[in-house]
């Protein structure tokens, strides 16, 4: 077409489109149209009738937008099935906008499982770290055996509850080891076990947070970050306020001159209550009052008692509250006992709050209180 096109005399034809379809129109059509037929049929052949058949599709060749649009819908549809919300999905793709095939997910999945990752917790793992669908068996393996190298004697269960850990870089473990070391502990990649969070810390962040601690007044530091290694994870804030509600408590029976002296201090109870780091603030601040109500003096504040008050269902404790029959002294052990009866009664947790919501007439700051700290279920106050 173009040689014949090329030898008239207007050099220029291109430029008049008029002059070309006047004067060589069934050349220029036919041309246009058998080539604009060949190049759909091949397109058709190579990419779209691709798309019924497999899974593993490069994105970037689907021409047509409804091919390109119902393989996105089909990525998104696997990464529900792992568990993946609506948003989760809208965030991941917006780092990697064509997902990863059901293929590929179905392989990385299937991958973890054989390198001995528990099944019911891979899911959790892909949403928390969506980037480990980058990494093949082969690599996660390899990094296995790096973190065994360096000591470290579970690092499946260390991945598990922390996925980031298959992110970072092996001189990065090794350094926040040989921090922790400096620091007095014996058992560094023990520490490291507990809490995967301190390789995100940089080395200086580590070390302010173990002096800030220190000027807290904590008597066995070493101590309690080696039974609770997340120690280390929580801002000082948090820790200090904490501290502040358990000594308000505390001294309101060592101001008391008729009674002795609460037999150990905030940090203390911390110290052997580590769970009081993790607990929610609002129980705590709820657990206080209710403690309040029901500790006659210092010797009814023991360890046994706040143990079982921290490992209590919350709504539990406030149904006991609840039975406690006006004018009737009942001490903390003894609360406790009726706590045991409301859990086995198996009332839900809809049921629970209705009753807490109608009932504790006596004690309306403890329930105000508590459902200020837990706003779900602010719907079913009733004020009096």
């Amino acid at each position: 077409m173009f040689s014949r096109i090329g030898r008239c005399k207007h050099r220029q034809w291109f430029l008049n489109f008029s002059y070309l379809s006047k004067n060589y129109y069934p050349i220029f059509i036919y041309k246009i149209q058998d080539t604009y037929n060949k190049f759909v049929n091949s397109r058709k052949k190579a990419y779209n009738n691709l798309v019924p058949t497999t899974e593993r599709i490069d994105l970037r060749r689907l021409i047509a937008p409804s091919a390109r649009g119902k393989e996105l819908s089909t990525r998104r549809n696997a990464f529900a099935r792992v568990g993946f919300s609506t948003t989760q999905i809208a965030n991941f793709e917006a780092e990697r906008p064509t997902l990863y095939s059901p293929l590929v997910l179905e392989d990385r999945i299937r991958g973890l499982q054989e390198l001995g990752f528990d099944p019911l917790k891979i899911p959790r793992m892909i949403r928390t770290e969506p980037t480990i669908l980058g990494y093949t068996a082969t690599t996660i393996k390899a990094k296995i055996e790096s973190l065994e190298e360096l000591g470290i004697k579970k690092p499946r269960k260390m991945i598990e509850s922390a996925p980031a850990v298959l992110v970072r870089g092996l001189e990065t473990v090794k350094d926040r080891i040989a921090v922790v070391q400096e620091l007095g502990f014996s058992d560094p990649q023990g520490i490291i076990e507990g809490c995967p969070g301190i390789l995100g810390l940089s080395r200086d962040t580590i070390n302010n947070k173990f002096s800030e601690l220190q000027t807290l007044g904590f008597t066995d530091l070493h101590g309690m970050i080696e039974k609770f290694p997340n120690t280390l994870s929580y801002s000082i804030g948090n820790i200090r306020r904490r501290l502040q509600l358990l000594r308000g408590l505390i001294d309101m029976y060592n101001k008391n001159p008729l009674t002795n002296n609460v037999p150990f201090t905030a940090q203390e109870l911390m110290e052997k209550h580590t769970a009081l780091f993790s607990t929610k603030i609002d129980k705590i601040v709820v657990l206080a009052r209710v403690l309040a109500k029901t500790a006659q003096g210092p010797q009814d504040i023991t360890n046994t008692v706040i143990s079982g008050l921290i490992f209590s269902n919350l709504e539990d404790v406030l149904l006991a509250v609840d039975m406690i029959p006006d004018g009737e002294d009942v001490n903390p052990e003894m609360l406790l006992k009726m706590v045991s009866k409301i859990k086995a009664r198996g009332y839900t947790k809809e049921e629970k709050t209705d009753r807490i919501a109608e009932g504790l007439k006596q004690d309306s700051k403890i329930r105000r209180r508590y459902f200020r700290g837990y706003p779900q279920t602010r719907d079913t106050v009733i004020m009096t």
